[in-house]
């Protein structure tokens, strides 16, 4: 397959997946969505691959839902809404339940759908100048399928901080809660990522794809019961009269105004 907004390498038995729409900053629509499910569908059975590495342009790491289509899809029926929420919702399963281990190596910001990307990543690798954050409450959205994996992340404390208010955090800061690994400068992450590398490359292949099932098939089983009611709230958020206005706010550069 071809892809229009990924660009795939292969280092040694490991795939690297970098997200390729730096204009605008790697945000989220349905074509990058289906191209992030068909790779990994064909990386996960891939016996040569032991590890996949999910990135960024250095322009961000991943700015979450494309704006301007949800401007184009707002109105929408509610059917065609839950269909398109369950589309990101169903790629943070994936990538959540990817048998073998998914690290995220983060350069620039991770908001939104994107910061959901990294919570379902199995090891974060953050710049020091990256960015974490759900603002979604600040264009009148809700962020109602990452919180499912948020919560269980950093805790209910934390992650009602995150979601309710919409503030962004430091690369340091979200080390500090536990959303990340590790941070640093660009040259010492490198360093860091190539060891953690040689690190899957000593350990039980099998042993590790068990040890992940662990927490998708037994201490989570709830999640995939779940994840599709918290998609539907989601899609009925896009119907509301603040999301029209917070969208249209955003795109057109100036304060929303809520009724």
């Amino acid at each position: 397959m071809n892809y229009n907004y990924l660009l795939i390498e292969k280092s040694g038995r490991h795939a690297i997946i970098e997200i390729h729409r730096p204009e605008c900053k790697n945000a989220l629509n349905p074509e990058l969505i289906s191209e992030l499910k068909h790779i990994l569908n064909d990386l996960e059975p891939d016996r040569e691959i032991l590890s996949v590495t999910i990135t960024g342009s250095r322009v961000a790491f991943c700015s979450g839902a494309d704006l301007e289509y949800l401007q184009s899809i707002k109105t929408k029926t509610l059917e065609e809404q839950i269909s398109d929420s369950n589309h990101l919702a169903e790629l943070l399963y994936k990538i959540f339940s990817f048998k073998k281990p998914v690290i995220a190596k983060v350069y620039g910001p991770a908001l939104a759908g994107g910061c959901g990307l990294v919570s379902v990543c199995d090891y974060v690798f953050a710049d020091e100048q990256a960015v974490f954050g759900y603002p979604e409450v600040k264009i009148g959205f809700i962020p109602a399928v990452v919180s499912l994996f948020l919560i269980r992340l950093v805790g209910e404390r934390k992650a009602r901080e995150m979601l309710i208010f919409g503030k962004k955090y430091s690369a340091q800061e979200a080390l500090e809660i536990g959303l990340i690994n590790y941070c640093g400068k660009c040259e010492e992450l490198e360093l860091e990522y190539n060891k953690l590398q040689q690190i899957i490359e000593s350990n039980s292949p099998l042993s590790m794809m068990a040890t992940k099932a662990l927490f998708y098939d037994e201490l989570l089983f709830p999640l995939r019961e779940k994840i599709y009611h918290v998609s539907n709230i989601n899609a009925q958020s896009r119907q509301t009269a603040d999301f029209s206005e917070g969208i249209s706010a955003f795109l057109e550069k100036r304060k929303p105004y809520w009724k």
